[in-house]
């Protein structure tokens, strides 16, 4: 899977070709359409392997109601750049879809970006109703949650500006307090901060 992902990520649905993908497997073609019948059912499967477990997670998030909105929200910021910093070729899969409107994008929309970003919104409204997250648009916040997140896609570039290497442990938490900082309230921000001391 991770080396589907990666000629994905690189070249695009598009422009992936399963000898590309084969080759980046050490594996052959034939086996390749023996497990996934076609380039796109292993599109399909690439993707699938990283955003259920996502799903699982925001699942669980969810669940615990006995957390205030921003500590909720806090503990997805922090997984979401986490899994970017781990994994920062799926940002890139997406976003190579997210280009124009195609059965791709449905699939991926319909199946778990739509699920992704109606957590975040409904964490940010009701962390907006007891005023701990910021009064920004929610779906603009999240769109720029997902740009800090996204960082490492844009690994080289970061590294050649900023001098940092941005899946660098100590530049996933500057990320995430950056995040926590940008969309918490000062009382909030206190309070999350003092948490993780």
């Amino acid at each position: 899977m991770a080396a589907a992902r990666e000629v994905f990520a690189a070249r695009g649905f598009d422009g992936a070709t399963l000898k590309l993908i084969a080759d980046r497997a050490n594996t052959t073609v034939p086996l390749i359409v023996y497990h996934f019948k076609s380039k796109l059912d292993l599109w399909h499967a690439a993707v699938e392997d990283v955003m259920r477990t996502m799903d699982r997670t925001r699942y669980a998030i969810l669940e615990r109601a006995d957390l205030p909105a921003a500590d909720r929200f806090m503990r997805l910021v922090e997984i979401v750049v986490g899994r970017h910093a781990s994994m920062p070729e799926m940002h890139r899969v997406v976003v190579m879809e997210a280009y124009s409107e195609s059965s791709r994008l449905t699939w991926l929309l319909d199946n778990f970006v739509r699920r992704i970003h109606v957590t975040f919104v409904q964490l940010i409204r009701e962390g907006q109703g007891d005023r701990s997250i910021r009064d920004f648009d929610p779906e603009m916040l999240r769109y720029m949650i997902l740009g800090v997140a996204a960082l490492p896609s844009f690994a080289a570039e970061y590294r050649m500006l900023t001098g940092r290497e941005p899946r660098d442990p100590q530049e996933i938490e500057r990320a995430i307090a950056f995040i926590a900082k940008a969309a918490l309230t000062d009382a909030a921000f206190r309070r999350w901060m003092n948490r993780r001391k």
